[in-house]
């Protein structure tokens, strides 16, 4: 049931959440810029008021600083933190909504599902909120906040199975595979060793696509494998004099990504063993990871073919890694799919307006993964259980939709630089 304390509340705490979003946009980006008042301070500034750091207002303190960031350089970061506090309060009335459709509720419902729902939701959109506007500002996604996210959504599916996307039209069960009514025929494929190891691939390959490394085939197979390893471990060069002081040594992120690894691979034996809906819903996140990465990669081949060029980042890749570890492979790609349309409109107001030609994928994975998690019931119940994903056979012809609507994006939009060029 929706009450008004506690949307004013989860208001509040969007509030501290929209600062948080202004420092990681100024902190976490390629380029760290000493914006926010909770950051560093611009060489030239020694000090700034207390004021600065109220959210919304204290920014108005800091426009004596547009000589330095720009002449209206605090609108948008105010706003950023008003956003953020009313789509943390839209959320809020969203899940109660999604509550009401559970009346009346199952025997077996945890007292606070509500809070198990949003709150992960909430930390997510605070994820994406974040990536977006760096992706913005740079055309590029920190792993920063893609891969902490993902680790922190595989702990959260682990310790909180609750959390997961659920199905409303049924009892109340987390959507695993196909058909959530059947929850004993698929705990009994999840419990097989083949589950097992699934998991675990799919885990050391979200690991290897992540991790810092080169690749080549320049000089052969052979060499190029020798050589990709050699970029991952970063051994100490041999070329070098004895004595010299650079010593080489594996990426602070490579040996974070070796850690989770191996603490994932406990963590996955220990869940299967278990094989109660910790294992379930930890599984559902991985293969949510794991699609998020190849639909991307996907689209990455289409936008290669459709412009000639390399047009999207990795960034990209692992942002949809991470909703997908949040949300879960349905999910995952239903917001893959709904991202081209969600984009379109938006790209062309961009390029009308500003005349930017830069096309940043990244906002618009964003932007529909949102409408999935505020229209999830709908989308669920009239459309994707029982026209898709009951039916395996209809899952190629989705992918194929969603990787001929981005081509057709892709093509639209350098059709439209040509004739603005020419």
């Amino acid at each position: 049931m929706f009450f008004w304390n506690q949307c004013l509340i989860v208001s509040l705490i969007g509030l501290c959440a929209g600062v948080a979003v202004n420092w990681g946009i100024y902190n976490l980006a390629w380029n760290p810029r000493s914006i926010s008042p909770w950051g560093k301070l611009p060489p030239t500034i020694s000090k700034r008021p207390w004021r600065a750091r109220i959210p919304i207002i204290g920014w108005w303190s800091l426009r004596s600083e547009g000589t330095l960031h720009g002449k209206y350089f605090w609108f948008r970061p105010a706003c950023i933190e008003l956003g953020t506090a009313a789509i943390f309060a839209l959320f809020y009335y969203q899940h109660t909504e999604f509550m009401l459709l559970l009346k009346p509720a199952p025997e077996d419902m945890p007292t606070n599902l509500l809070w198990l729902q949003l709150i992960p939701h909430l930390i997510l959109v605070v994820l994406l909120i974040t990536a977006t506007f760096i992706d913005l500002d740079e055309r590029l996604i920190p792993d920063t906040i893609t891969i902490t996210g993902t680790l922190l959504a595989l702990g959260i599916a682990t310790v909180f199975p609750d959390s997961r996307f659920i199905d409303f039209g049924n009892d109340l069960h987390d959507i695993v595979f196909l058909e959530p009514s059947t929850p004993a025929i698929s705990q009994t494929n999840l419990n097989s060793l083949p589950a097992l190891i699934w998991a675990n691939g799919c885990l050391f390959f979200w690991g290897f696509a992540i991790v810092p490394k080169i690749t080549t085939t320049r000089y052969g197979l052979a060499k190029g494998m020798r050589f990709m390893l050699a970029s991952i471990v970063r051994p100490a060069r041999t070329s070098r004099q004895p004595g010299a002081p650079r010593i080489r040594k594996p990426f602070p992120g490579t040996l974070v990504i070796a850690v989770s690894m191996v603490a994932g691979v406990v963590g996955i034996f220990l869940c299967w063993r278990r094989g109660d809906v910790h294992w379930a819903s930890l599984n559902n996140a991985i293969w949510g990871m794991t699609g998020g990465l190849l639909v991307v990669w996907g689209v990455r081949i289409v936008a290669k073919k459709a412009l000639q060029r390399e047009a999207m980042g990795f960034g990209d890749v692992t942002l949809l890694a991470m909703i997908g570890t949040f949300l879960g492979w349905q999910a995952v790609l239903l917001t893959f799919v709904l991202a081209p349309f969600a984009g379109l409109l938006i790209t062309i107001v961009q390029f009308i307006s500003t005349r930017k030609s830069d096309l940043a994928f990244g906002p618009y994975l964003s932007l529909s993964a949102i409408i999935v998690i505020l229209g999830w019931p709908s989308i669920w119940e009239s459309y994707a259980r029982n026209i898709i994903f009951i039916h395996g056979s209809a899952l190629p012809i989705v992918l194929l939709i969603g990787l001929a609507a981005m081509g057709a994006l892709l093509y639209v939009w350098q059709q439209i630089k040509n004739s603005a060029a020419n």
